[in-house]
């Protein structure tokens, strides 16, 4: 990597302080636990694949979209962790943080080749490794994607320069390392599809070969792994492969999009300095014309490019490491539109920008400052590294579960409906269903677009809960007249008469689900009881099998089906069906007693003896 022999007396010592700075920063994290309503149970907790290192759970990481991604070695990565730590929170983590301290590494080696001293690099090192901006990517078990890519993407970008450093025949050796590891971080996550640019950057500024077809020819292959990968990306992203991480243009044109991204741009760079606000999500305002913050904005990035022009006749190498910060951002800067305009994550390559440009500032400061001025500049250097470092340290505490961290995010976010709705579920999960149904309110008043459906359908399903027929019935109302196309509006409508006892209006309302979804699972099943509760088990029992062409026999379902099968005389199929439920954890023998529908059951033998080996007497 460093293109000399690595001596432990020079480099070690620098690797086993950025190691103490990860843990003491980070490893408290270890104590989290698995974030219950978010990205986790996809990953890893309810992720049957990771559970072993088979081939065949190595074919499903790379024939499968998670979450809307396509990321394969992000997944195997998982199988890893569970071989060592079993389903311990502690043990992925743990791997997060190494990989990050293994990042910092690379950071300081690679900022060792642009003409950096030790202590420039090392800082810049500190920067990357402690900012509280990085936490996120850090201490969420599903940000393994950024930290595993960052890894491969730093490998690559040091043997690509390594490759233009040596002879053809070790460059070529170099070359084919630094193309396999571009295919791995893409492999990880899509986001580094930025690689190409940075390398092409790279050789305008630095190259000693100029801008030639040669020079070209040579990003051809990075050029096609990351258009497959990018096909790979936007398909995994799309509705119908079940990410929606797409979407339609923020305000509804890119000129628009172009006015909204502009605070975001500057949001990030007050993050960079004063990282005081960070949260799990944001709800940037969406700009539909030049307001104040908007020309605020667009004046301030202005010095951007002014700035780069000065580096770029002074210093090449300061040039590359600021072009590579705006580059970095590309991939979220809503040029292909995304559901998420901003977020902590989205700053973790951006940072090895800031963190080059901290290290060169480091670097003056130390060739050029007089004595007297040196050392109180280092000295506030320190106490900012410092600060940042505590800083993470706090960050990190909001991220132990999923109630501080959506609790921290409703209080630095309030206009987000994200963060409202992430809080309703996880008081739903715990039991707490008036704070549940207060954050679902608060979610429905500051939604916009597709999260208006969640929210509204959410507290339609806490109102029937709660039997709140009435704010049922006006919410569900406004859920269909907003999405009138959406099948589980038409389902909420049919649980609403259900509970009214209005069978054929619940069932006119589980049609028209059925209608605009066949595989809406609750439309099926509930339009099956209500098919049960009007004795018509024939087709009761063809709604039920339906059910069971998309998901696993559950002890309801096989309850629902005893019962039909019993309608329709049918006495061994349905002590099948029962024994089923019962043995899937059916535990109401109260219920079973009391239902109708299974009297043709309750003299029998079987039956009887199926009672007293569940139940007892």
């Amino acid at each position: 990597m460093t293109g000399s022999t690595f001596s432990w007396k020079e480099q070690g010592a620098p690797f086993i302080l950025l190691l103490f700075a990860a843990f003491a920063v980070f490893g408290l994290s270890m104590n989290h636990d698995f974030l219950l309503n978010w990205d986790d149970p996809a990953y890893v907790t309810k992720n049957e694949s990771i559970k072993a290192i088979t081939w065949p759970n190595i074919k499903t990481a790379f024939s499968t979209f998670y979450v809307g991604n396509y990321a394969p070695l992000h997944i195997i990565s998982y199988m890893f962790d569970f071989s060592v730590w079993g389903g311990r929170p502690a043990g992925f983590i743990f791997s997060n943080i190494l990989c990050h301290w293994a990042n910092s590494v690379l950071v300081y080696l690679l900022l060792c080749r642009f003409s950096l001293g030790r202590i420039a690099a090392l800082a810049a090192a500190l920067l990357f490794l402690v900012h509280p901006v990085q936490v996120e990517s850090v201490v969420w078990i599903s940000q393994r994607k950024n930290v595993l890519s960052m890894f491969f993407y730093l490998v690559s970008l040091t043997m690509y320069i390594r490759y233009k450093e040596l002879p053809d025949k070790g460059g070529r050796a170099t070359y084919v390392i630094s193309l396999v590891a571009f295919l791995a971080a893409l492999l990880t996550k899509s986001v580094v599809v930025i690689l190409p640019l940075i390398l092409l950057l790279y050789d305008f500024c630095l190259s000693k070969e100029r801008l030639t077809s040669r020079v070209l020819l040579d990003k051809i292959p990075y050029l096609l792994v990351a258009i497959g990968s990018g096909y790979l990306a936007m398909l995994s992203q799309s509705a119908e492969y079940g990410g929606g991480g797409r979407t339609g243009y923020p305000g509804g044109d890119p000129f628009t999009t172009f006015l909204t991204m502009l605070p975001v741009f500057t949001g990030y760079v007050q993050m960079v300095f004063w990282p005081a606000k960070l949260s799990a999500v944001y709800a940037p305002e969406i700009k539909t014309f030049m307001d104040w913050e908007v020309v605020r904005a667009g004046f301030l990035l202005s010095a951007l490019p002014a700035g780069a022009i000065l580096a770029f006749r002074q210093n090449r190498h300061l040039f590359f490491w600021i072009m590579a910060i705006p580059t970095a951002l590309l991939p979220v800067a809503q040029i292909v539109p995304l559901v998420t305009l901003m977020n902590d994550r989205y700053l973790y390559f951006p940072m090895l920008g800031v963190a080059a440009c901290f290290g060169f500032l480091v670097n003056k400061i130390q060739s050029s400052a007089t004595r007297s001025w040196r050392t109180p500049a280092i000295a506030l250097l320190l106490i900012l590294l410092a600060v940042y470092a505590i800083a993470a340290v706090n960050r990190s505490h909001v991220w132990q579960n999923s109630t501080a961290l959506w609790q921290d995010a409703t209080v630095k976010q309030p206009a987000s409906a994200v963060a409202w709705l992430m809080l309703g579920e996880i008081y739903e999960k715990g039991g707490r269903y008036a704070d549940a149904i207060a954050s679902q309110e608060r979610a429905s008043r500051v939604c916009r677009g597709v999260e208006c459906r969640l929210a509204l359908r959410k507290l339609s399903e806490l109102y029937l809960r709660a039997d709140s027929l009435d704010k049922a019935g006006q919410t569900i109302e406004t859920l269909l007249r907003l999405f009138p196309q959406a099948a589980e509006s038409h389902a909420l409508l049919g649980h609403l008469h259900y509970q009214n006892n209005d069978l054929k209006s619940a069932e006119t309302s589980y049609l028209n689900a059925r209608k605009l979804d066949p595989r809406m699972i609750t439309a099926l099943n509930a339009l099956g009881n209500v098919y049960l509760a009007t004795a018509r088990p024939a087709l009761a029992m063809q709604e039920f099998r339906q059910v069971l062409t998309y998901t696993a026999l559950t002890a309801e379902l096989a309850y629902s089906m005893a019962c039909a099968e019993a309608l329709q005389g049918n006495r061994q199929s349905a002590l099948n069906y029962l024994d089923q439920a019962l043995r899937l954890g059916y535990t109401r023998p109260d219920s079973i007693w009391q239902t109708p529908e299974l009297d043709l059951l309750k003299n029998d033998r079987e039956f009887l003896s199926l009672m007293q080996r569940y139940f007892g007497k």
